[in-house]
């Protein structure tokens, strides 16, 4: 009974894409296309002028338009690394596994997009992965796409006239509870029915902090500038996370112009704002804390399995995670159990593993070996170690929230 409360008061919400303006498309049918000479097969680094990003299943995850990348030969869904985006540069585009194969003036016009004045392959795009993981960790996995960068039919995309619709939904859909509500449904595809029925249309105060949240999630390379910048609210650099922590980035460093710095780039960090999101999701359709986690507790049992084993240092960096989608993050579990008691005061032994070292008190540096993207690179994680509790910080998030949106 109190899932099908739930599912009523989504049910009595007004708005759905369908009552917008709107584009959506499945991009290029991976064999159909490569057939007809539209695309090819060639893993190589992108040139985002020659439309060469095709964005493909692994290449993207929750709000993470850059969470893996090809390896030299990709064949299958585990030929991809982890992007840590503490690394990347502010021009950085992840491998490509196709690119254009025909004359770029016909490739840019093979799909018009929402209207004649707003081409879809030069707009930014939300993503979403086509086949649905009801099982898995999320089953919604939605990003926005950058301009000129295009995408396989493992994608289904959504352009919109209005950029707030874009970035409403891209925050809404990254959230657990609109997770839910698509696993409800039992569809192993997203498909344009689904597009039309997904809601959009929150009351603006709720809108203003998703935006926020949303933008520092997914603006993370230059290609997202103007997005950014034309979307700025200078009421951004007066909120607040909803607990203190020094591994969170400060809203009052926040400005109109996009820099390296603006996003969210360690995963302490991604996963509150995330945190944050749901809870302001949950407020805008008018569930109860105790709605949301019930949600949490009930339909995310691999979610919670990750929640309960992923440990932070204190600069947020993720030091072991038992999560399957972030393997070569962090340490193998032999060496996390090692190390995992490490005080900031305390040297360890590391001398029986080849690829770990602790120099000085309190910091083991870590030499990373199962990742072909940064294989050899070094990684330093300082101490003390610690993991967060989900079902804690919606209840800290829900308190917060609540005072902010009484008092707007």
């Amino acid at each position: 009974m109190q899932i099908i409360n739930i599912l009523k008061k989504l049910s009595v919400f007004e708005g759905r894409v369908k009552d917008v303006e709107y584009y959506s498309t499945d991009g290029w049918n991976e064999k159909i296309a490569v057939d007809d000479k539209i695309i090819e097969r060639r893993t190589k680094q992108p040139e985002l002028e020659k439309l060469e990003l095709v964005y493909s299943g692994p290449h993207f995850f929750v709000s993470t338009p850059f969470y893996k990348n090809p390896r030299k030969v990709s064949k299958l869904n585990s030929d991809y690394d982890c992007i840590d985006l503490r690394c990347i540069s502010d021009e950085y585009l992840p491998l490509t596994n196709y690119t254009p194969a025909e004359d770029l003036t016909v490739f840019r016009n093979r799909i018009t997009g929402v209207n004649k004045d707003l081409h879809w392959i030069n707009d930014y795009k939300i993503g979403y992965a086509e086949m649905l993981s009801i099982a898995g960790e999320r089953t919604l996995q939605p990003f926005i796409l950058p301009p000129k960068a295009t995408h396989l039919g493992t994608l289904r995309s959504i352009q919109f006239e209005d950029n707030k619709n874009l970035i409403e939904l891209t925050g809404t859909s990254s959230s657990i509870l609109m997770d839910f509500f698509t696993k409800t449904k039992g569809r192993g595809h997203i498909k344009p029915s689904d597009v039309k029925g997904l809601l959009i249309g929150i009351n603006d105060k709720f809108y203003s902090h998703l935006c926020a949240r949303t933008l520092m999630l997914n603006c993370l390379v230059k290609s997202y500038e103007l997005l950014w910048s034309k979307n700025w609210q200078t009421s951004f650099k007066s909120y607040s996370w909803s607990k203190e922590n020094t591994r969170l980035k400060s809203f009052a460093s926040l400005s109109s112009v996009w820099t390296w710095d603006i996003p969210l780039r360690n995963y302490y960090e991604r996963r509150q704002a995330l945190v944050e999101i749901d809870v302001i999701t949950a407020i805008a359709f008018n569930l109860t804390l105790d709605e949301l986690i019930l949600i949490y507790n009930v339909q995310f049992p691999v979610l919670q399995q990750n929640e309960d084993d992923t440990w932070y240092d204190t600069k947020g960096n993720i030091v072991f995670t038992c999560s399957k989608g972030l393997t070569g993050v962090g340490m193998d579990r032999k060496e996390w159990d090692h190390i995992r008691d490490l005080q900031p005061d305390q040297t360890i032994d590391c001398s029986r593993y080849e690829n770990m070292r602790c120099d000085a008190p309190g910091e083991i540096t870590y030499r990373i070996t199962k990742s072909e993207l940064y294989f050899g690179e070094e990684r330093t994680y300082y101490a003390p170690f610690d993991k967060c509790d989900r079902v804690e910080d919606y209840r800290v998030a829900w308190a917060h929230f609540a005072s902010v949106f009484a008092d707007e």
